[in-house]
């Protein structure tokens, strides 16, 4: 697929500008990307602001010819492109917090720090929204906030990490941005292939995904819970074993490795 970019200086949300683009009748693929973004959202609605050009705020429009059963892997798939162009861009350590926190190791997180994952460090989010145009049709905009120059100061969170103090140097908006494109868009097109390409789609996140085997502590929309991650599922879902050896398939969740 042939993904068009368009870049601006500024926005409030690449993602809601999609949206808005679909309601008004207007199609993809497409790509738009912005130096600065004001109003972005994250999963669970959380505030994603960028500073001009210190970070790449970008995101995918088109019309999966896939059904709706088939996306549930579509923030997992735009998680693993992520993970595919940082590596590109000489960072080899950068994994995946189920479902999609494009993560690097850190130091042990400091006292009073929340919302932090112990040894980690978030460099990425992934935003997967459906945007229905006029005359009903199913539109996907995917969302992709990549901190690239900031130094610590500039980071809204001591749980984030740029590419820049990850690395030690900044590849540039440009760098990262084409890096985003070219790799994301392939996963993008893998998963669009169809169901011949989802076995060594889902192998590949595993393999990316630093969440199984840890100690976790996950807050769903319907409470918290305690356990062992064991295993991503076929259907995306986390499958977490609690200490009375229950087995929870967790679809949705903020998850935190204790250990």
């Amino acid at each position: 697929m042939q993904w068009p970019v368009q870049v601006v200086g500024a926005t409030g949300s690449t993602n809601a500008d999609l949206v808005a683009a679909v309601r008004r009748g207007e199609g993809g693929p497409r790509v738009l990307a912005a130096r600065r973004q004001d109003a972005g959202r994250g999963r669970l609605d959380r505030g994603w602001s960028s500073p001009d050009g210190a970070s790449v705020a970008v995101s995918w429009l088109w019309r999966p010819a896939r059904p709706q059963r088939d996306r549930t892997w579509l923030p997992m798939v735009v998680g693993l492109g992520v993970v595919d162009a940082v590596r590109a861009l000489g960072l080899r350590s950068v994994a995946l917090k189920w479902p999609n926190d494009v993560v690097v190791p850190a130091g042990p997180r400091s006292d009073g720090e929340q919302g932090a994952t112990t040894g980690l460090r978030k460099l990425a989010g992934v935003l997967v929204e459906v945007a229905t145009a006029p005359d009903g049709t199913a539109h996907v905009v995917a969302g992709v906030g990549l901190n690239v120059g900031q130094q610590s100061d500039d980071l809204p969170v001591p749980s984030a990490t740029s590419l820049l103090l990850a690395t030690g140097r900044d590849p540039g908006f440009d760098a990262a941005l084409d890096a985003l494109v070219v790799h994301v868009g392939r996963r993008l097109d893998d998963w669009g292939s169809g169901a011949a390409r989802d076995a060594a789609l889902r192998e590949d996140y595993r393999t990316a995904c630093t969440t199984p085997g840890r100690v976790v502590h996950v807050r769903t929309p319907g409470g918290s819970v305690d356990g062992t991650a064991e295993d991503v599922d076929d259907d995306g879902c986390l499958v977490v074993v609690t200490d009375d050896g229950t087995r929870h398939r967790l679809s949705a969740g903020d998850v935190e490795h204790v250990r």
